[in-house]
């Protein structure tokens, strides 16, 4: 993921996603809610549900702290 324009142009910076985090990513575009991408990291990587709902959880939080990603006030 590299930004190009706005405010984000001047970051300077880059950022590597795994295979979950982009998955994760495209379905944000779509304004999906945490409980649907946590059902649909459980069926596209056959992992337990406990375990999607934490990396999710953990990888939403990360996109936060970067300032990729802003809850709706």
């Amino acid at each position: 993921m590299v930004p190009l324009r706005g405010f984000v142009a001047e970051q300077m910076e880059i950022f590597a996603l795994n295979e979950v985090a982009a998955f994760v990513w495209e379905r944000l575009e779509d304004g999906t809610t945490e409980r649907s991408l946590v059902d649909a990291v459980v069926a596209e990587f056959e992992v337990e549900r406990d375990r999607a709902a934490e990396d999710v959880a953990a990888l939403l939080e990360q996109f936060r702290d970067c300032g990729l990603l802003v809850d709706d006030a």
